[in-house]
């Protein structure tokens, strides 16, 4: 009970810590056999064969046809906004937990605009992936490398993938606030919107309905943190 009550206040201390950093806002055809009729039987007339015949008939093999269209690689850069989405915790996130765990954000958004691009864009599908060693709520603050896989409408572009250095967790009013990457972080882009620089200046927020208090009490509830909600968020592929 002691350990469990300190890693509380340790989880705690970490998320009060943070609450002042501020934040913002991809058949063939077979041939027939000829027969013969069977000889007269008349004595004084000599049997006489008949014999028919049937055509070959070549088969002609066509080659198939591709109707896939070929993606289209995105130049230049695009800004979403208005983004929501999902986040899962695979364990759930526990005050004390030590069970490696898996997070899961995906976004959307139909409000995109693109800048000096070959593409005009109407919306993205993002999904962002972390892996932690442990399922405990206190390593949600520690920056961890992810991947962010992006799909675009229309489907003729191609996608984008972001590894990414890591990200920061602040608040943004009272509520848990993410950026990426992470303070003096790097982001390394490929397929669409990367670019010469392979997408050096991407950046993205992320904004929890969950307020830093309410996370705390959900690691600590017998469910531990499962599920999250963004309300909204900012993404720039660049």
């Amino acid at each position: 009970m002691a350990r469990r009550q300190a890693a509380a206040v340790v989880a705690l201390a970490l998320l009060v810590a943070v609450a002042g950093c501020g934040g913002g806002s991809g058949a063939k055809v077979s041939a027939g056999s000829s027969t013969s009729a069977p000889p007269s039987a008349a004595p004084t007339t000599a049997p006489t064969t008949a014999t028919s015949s049937v055509a070959t008939t070549t088969p002609v093999t066509t080659a198939p046809t591709s109707t896939a269209a070929a993606s289209t690689v995105a130049t230049g850069s695009v800004t979403c906004t208005d983004t929501t989405g999902t986040v899962t915790y695979d364990p759930p996130a526990r005050l004390a937990g030590t069970t490696p765990e898996t997070q899961v954000i995906t976004l959307r958004s139909s409000r995109c605009t693109t800048t000096g691009s070959n593409v005009a864009v109407t919306g993205v599908t993002a999904t962002i992936t972390i892996h932690r060693p442990t399922n405990s709520c206190a390593a949600l603050l520690v920056s961890t490398p992810l991947t962010m896989s992006a799909t675009w409408s229309p489907a003729s572009i191609a996608p984008t993938v972001a590894d990414i250095s890591g990200y920061t967790l602040s608040r943004a009013g009272a509520h848990v606030f993410y950026t990426l990457p992470d303070t003096g972080g790097t982001v390394t882009v490929t397929g669409s919107f990367a670019g010469s620089d392979r997408g050096a200046h991407s950046t993205a927020t992320a904004t929890s309905s969950m307020t830093g208090a309410q996370m705390i009490a959900a690691c600590d509830s017998p469910a531990g943190l499962a599920n999250d909600t963004i309300v909204d968020g900012t993404a720039t592929v660049s």
